[in-house]
């Protein structure tokens, strides 16, 4: 699933994605993970594996494009939002 987010819009993701990466495509985005101590910094190129249950907070730092992979086919149960666009889709 991808998003295409200007900058200071967010993309949420509740539920347990333990598994599930983050990658970014263009721009630089600010991840940040309930019950993580350390926030993270994707920019193009780089991927982060989510490894906390909760919710994950990602935000475009400017115009930015992200891709969000399933750690395998049909194994998320949660809800991905993209709250700047009024977007929510089961995965």
């Amino acid at each position: 699933m991808q998003f295409q987010l200007q900058k200071g819009e967010l993309v949420s993701i509740d539920g347990d994605a333990r598994g599930h990466s983050v990658r970014c495509l263009e721009g630089i985005l600010w991840l940040t993970q309930q019950g993580d101590p350390v926030d993270h910094v994707l920019r193009p190129g780089r991927t982060f594996t989510l490894n906390r249950k909760g919710r994950v907070v990602v935000m475009a730092g400017g115009d930015s494009r992200l891709q969000i992979e399933p750690a395998e086919p049909g194994a998320y149960s949660g809800r991905i939002r993209c709250q700047a666009h009024g977007y929510a889709a089961k995965a």
